[in-house]
């Protein structure tokens, strides 16, 4: 169903027709909307000519909002081309112009071209951030259409994330302000959105009649690109709900039409959908030219689509008996992983650097509180004893008794400044200990397991004892999610976190890895004895189901096993590949990485 989401989501950039006015700028917005989709080369070009590549300069310009939306149609084509540095440039130019025009729904925009150029790249984080960002500055004021295309693409960012039901929130809120704005490109657009979210949770021959009402949106309006896409995305529907002759006659179509935009993402997503149909077939030649046709297109530009096109290509080559064809491209796939993996890893770094930078200002902050008590005890302290030393002139006795008086208030003061550091210093050590911690499961976090299997690994090497590392993955996580919501997979991260904790010994390092992945160290542990401490964890599994709010449920997990010799690094990968071939394989199982030789325990 990803690849209905994949086709879709060009939809949610479109920038809609310009309306040209009668000004200086006139003429230009003219020549592109005659240009449009037919001639996207040409349409650039004329651009580039019209703008330049320095920024925007207002002196002695006399209709600012035109070339404003010069910047953006042209920051439009560029991301399409996968051109992200110089998208990202122009919608930073376009915050410019807003800047120095005070023009609030500008700058809203701009925010929001630059989120889509981030989350085109996979840079979902940011890409909320922009776009959550350009939603505080619409919500509060009157402009239902540009807020409409905010929260369609906080929902298509879900959709990427394959978050179902928010992103089905979210198409659902961009359709009721689109219809607040009378906009029919934006209500036709947002329906079309919203279809693929319904192919993925109710099926596609739900979604087969919205994405044909788009295509007939996209014929009255007149907008060419609008028809190719729902066009695209009906063949993938056919595909998908078993109507292979009807999608026999739409898909070449579609293709053939696909082809004219610049679009790589709805040009790779349309060949993953015509290769399906072809493997549907027994075409399996056909369907292995087309999916490398995407592949070629989608390579280092859309990693979305990347990323399926290679998993969809290992498991043909695996079905026409190709393996060594598909183990090469499960290595690449398993490389275009660790590479995300690796880009979340130095995210979640500086996310708790930050954290602690935090924390630890928030602790210099009370210590220099404490000091400033600290000061200004010392100081009624030093008046009391001259008032002492005065009285003393008078009355020895009296004088003395002061003094007394002073030495027990200084002792006093010094326990109390005593006892108050050693609650800093317990506090301190606590948020020490969150900042290991993974805030949901209370395992260990990346960067502590890090830390850890360092002393591991040096205590391996001084003792030569046996170090053995799994890496295990909840099998259909995101089904869980999308059928029953976040807090039920939420529970079931924590009851397998605890079901960790109690079946493995407490020497054994464990941690959540990723989102439904997690990581277990274990030192002083032969091979045989690491399967048959997950076994036993398996073997509970099955015997007692995950306990939650809708009732019990049966999960499993798939497992990848690997020695660790001398580098960490190394090891991770070894059981990130047994683990990816256990998915391959069939999910709920454990696979033994002991070199060239894989061991499988079903």
């Amino acid at each position: 169903m990803r690849a209905i989401a994949l086709l879709a989501a060009v939809l949610i950039f479109s920038p809609g027709p310009a309306l040209a006015e009668e000004n200086e700028l006139s003429e230009v917005l003219l020549e592109f909307q005659r240009l449009g989709t037919e001639q996207p080369a040409a349409a650039l070009e004329l651009l580039d000519r019209t703008l330049g590549q320095g920024e925007p300069d207002l002196a002695g310009e006399s209709d600012p909002e035109s070339l404003a939306e010069l910047y953006r149609l042209r920051t439009s084509l560029r991301r399409s081309k996968g051109d992200y540095p110089l998208a990202m440039a122009d919608a930073q130019r376009l915050g410019l112009l807003a800047h120095q025009l005070g023009d609030i729904g500008m700058e809203a925009q701009s925010l929001f071209l630059q989120g889509t150029v981030e989350a085109e790249q996979g840079r979902y984080g940011a890409a909320m951030e922009h776009f959550h960002a350009a939603r505080g500055l619409l919500e509060t004021a009157d402009h239902p259409g540009q807020l409409a295309r905010i929260y369609n693409a906080i929902g298509v960012t879900h959709n990427f994330a394959e978050h179902s039901a928010r992103a089905r929130e979210y198409f659902e809120l961009a359709l009721a302000s689109a219809r607040q704005a009378e906009d029919d490109f934006l209500i036709a657009t947002y329906t079309g959105n919203l279809a693929t979210v319904i192919a993925a949770t109710e099926g596609p021959e739900a979604a087969l009649p919205m994405q044909r009402e788009v295509y007939a949106a996209g014929e009255r309006l007149g907008d060419a690109s609008m028809q190719i896409v729902a066009m695209a995305n009906i063949c993938n529907l056919l595909v998908d709900s078993g109507r292979l002759e009807e999608a026999d006659r739409t898909c070449p179509e579609a293709m053939a039409e696909v082809d004219r935009l610049e679009g790589s993402r709805v040009r790779a997503g349309i060949r993953m959908a015509v290769g399906k149909l072809r493997a549907k077939q027994g075409q399996l030649e056909q369907a292995l030219e087309v999916y490398e046709e995407g592949l070629d297109i989608a390579r280092g530009i859309v990693p979305t689509v990347h990323r399926d096109l290679l998993e969809v290509l290992a498991q043909l080559h695996e079905r026409m008996d190709h393996p060594q064809a598909a183990l090469e491209r499960y290595r690449e796939l398993i490389s275009l992983h660790d590479e995300n993996l690796e880009r979340e890893r130095q995210g979640m770094v500086e996310e708790l650097e930050i954290r602690y930078q935090i924390e630890r200002s928030a602790a210099e902050l009370q210590l220099l509180r404490l000091d400033a008590d600290l000061q200004a005890t010392q100081i009624r302290l030093r008046n009391a004893l001259v008032m002492g030393l005065a009285f003393l002139l008078l009355i020895a006795i009296a004088a003395t008794g002061g003094a007394l008086h002073a030495h027990r208030i200084q002792s006093r003061l010094r326990k109390e400044l005593a006892a108050r550091n050693d609650e800093l210093e317990q506090a301190v050590s606590r948020i020490s200990e969150l900042a290991r911690r993974d805030p949901l499961t209370g395992l260990l976090n990346r960067r502590a397991l890090e830390e850890l299997a360092e002393q591991e690994l040096a205590r391996k090497r001084r003792e030569e004892t046996p170090l053995c590392l799994v890496l295990a993955d909840i099998d259909l996580f995101k089904p869980i999610n999308d059928r029953h919501g976040h807090s039920v997979g939420d529970e079931v991260l924590k009851s397998l976190a605890q079901r960790l904790r109690e079946l493995f010994r407490a020497s054994d390092l464990i941690a959540r890895w990723g989102g439904e992945e997690f990581l277990c160290l274990l030192p002083n542990t032969s091979l045989e004895e690491a399967v048959a401490a997950i076994d036993r964890f398996r073997a509970d599994l099955k015997e007692h189901p995950i306990q939650t709010g809708i009732g019990p449920l049966e999960i499993t997990l798939t497992f990848g096993l690997a020695v660790v010799e001398d580098d960490l690094r190394t090891a991770i990968l070894t059981a990130d590949q047994a683990m990816y071939q256990g998915k391959a394989a069939g999910r709920d199982r454990l696979v033994v990485s002991s070199g060239p030789d894989q061991d499988h325990h079903g």
